[in-house]
């Protein structure tokens, strides 16, 4: 499995954190009954974003292009020490000047029967 580039986002990307849960409504009552959906029921995206110069964006769009939205790949997240795996289903890339750009990404993090 493929490493994400070492190119590090800037420090003000945030984290969201979603906790997948199953809900019931019991018998029309405002009753409701709660449960995990599934195993691996946390689900935290980050929102990344880089500024770089040309060759970098090369590198992060090329990189993620060739991971086509499904195929996961490594990457430490910022507050982390240890690598995970992501997916990336959508970016963008916006020209900040002449051979600078700011890309923004969504990192989730992916599940398989490994980890």
């Amino acid at each position: 499995m493929d490493t994400f580039p070492s190119i590090n986002p800037t420090y003000q990307s945030p984290k969201d954190s979603l906790k997948r849960t199953l809900v019931a409504n019991i018998d029309g009552t405002q009753f409701k009954q709660r449960t995990a959906d599934g195993v691996n029921t946390e689900v935290p995206s980050w929102n990344l974003d880089w500024v770089v110069d040309t060759t970098g964006a090369l590198t992060i769009e090329s990189f993620l292009e060739g991971k086509e939205g499904y195929i996961a790949f490594k990457w430490i997240p910022l507050d982390e020490v240890t690598t995970q795996e992501f997916i990336c289903e959508t970016w963008n890339k916006t020209i900040i000047s002449p051979g600078w750009f700011k890309i923004t990404a969504t990192f989730e993090r992916f599940y398989t029967h490994d980890n």
